[in-house]
């Protein structure tokens, strides 16, 4: 793992890249690296601190097109995440 200057210069380059071209997932998941740490902290404690977050932060579920099913995510609710997830996918062409 990079660290102090060398994490910083990495998010600089990486972010003017992607900044630049939006469609260089590349760079835009590296500036997630460095600059994502203590995002994903406060993630993992607030999941730690719920049922639903401990179970899947132990089971790891991997979400693919073969575990969802798109027609019942389309179906839930309006302001559900499922649902904004499917709008998500199809809005994109997934």
């Amino acid at each position: 793992p990079l660290a102090g200057p060398a994490r910083a210069a990495m998010a600089l380059g990486a972010g003017l890249v992607a900044l630049a071209d939006p469609t260089r997932a590349d760079m835009v998941a590296a500036v997630g690296e460095a600059t994502g740490e203590a995002a994903l902290a406060g993630m993992m404690a607030r999941m730690q601190r719920d049922p639903d977050g401990r179970r899947i932060l132990a089971e790891q579920p991997r979400v693919t097109s073969a575990t969802l099913c798109m027609p019942a995510l389309r179906a839930l609710p309006e302001g559900s995440f499922g649902r904004a997830y499917a709008r998500f996918m199809d809005d994109r062409g997934f």
